[in-house]
């Protein structure tokens, strides 16, 4: 996991730094998101409905390609869990960190994403107490795997857009709207 880890990181560099004399760093705009995110395969099988938010950097490169960077935080909920005929109290969350090239159509509002980056994904299970039985309290567990994200957007207004998006992390798949606020 470490060396996949190191090899994103090494690649991400990479493409950094070869369009980054080109970046107007003084053009930048920072945005906020709201995510509506569906799991997708076996994830689906236990979680519903994610929402979440994210805070990023969108940096021009030309008036086609633009480069973005972002952090956000998604909660989903769960299917009730059942342990003997008692609830369990189950959790599930994502961090996505992802570096995204966007590419602006040209004469209209629509853009095409792509991205690729670190996901930091928990799963909590905490066991109920079964007829006075302490059944251990519970179990979490925390992986981090390189995720993909495809997607396409639109601006609805100057300083807002509206993305569909493809994010592909192992088990952790989602389909996801994301409303963008650039401020």
């Amino acid at each position: 996991m470490l060396k996949r880890i190191f090899l994103l990181v090494a690649l991400v560099t990479v493409m950094a730094a070869v369009p980054a004399a080109a970046l107007d760093f003084e053009q930048k705009q920072w945005y906020g998101q709201g995510i509506v995110a569906l799991p997708m395969g076996n994830f689906g099988d236990f979680a519903n409905l994610g929402i979440g938010a994210g805070i990023g950097v969108l940096v021009p490169h030309s008036p086609e390609f633009s480069f973005r960077g972002e952090v956000s935080y998604i909660y989903f909920t769960t299917e009730d869990f059942s342990f003997l005929g008692e609830s369990a109290d189950v959790s599930a969350s994502q961090i996505p960190i992802t570096a995204l090239a966007q590419y602006n159509l040209a004469d209209s509002e629509i853009y095409l994403l792509g991205g690729l980056g670190l996901v930091m994904a928990k799963l909590s299970i905490d066991y109920p107490t079964v007829s006075g039985i302490d059944l251990g309290g519970g179990v979490s567990d925390t992986q981090t795997e390189i995720g993909i994200t495809l997607g396409a957007g639109t601006k609805l207004k100057p300083n807002l857009s509206l993305e569909g998006r493809l994010n592909m992390v192992g088990d952790g798949n989602s389909i996801s709207a994301n409303l963008g606020w650039f401020f």
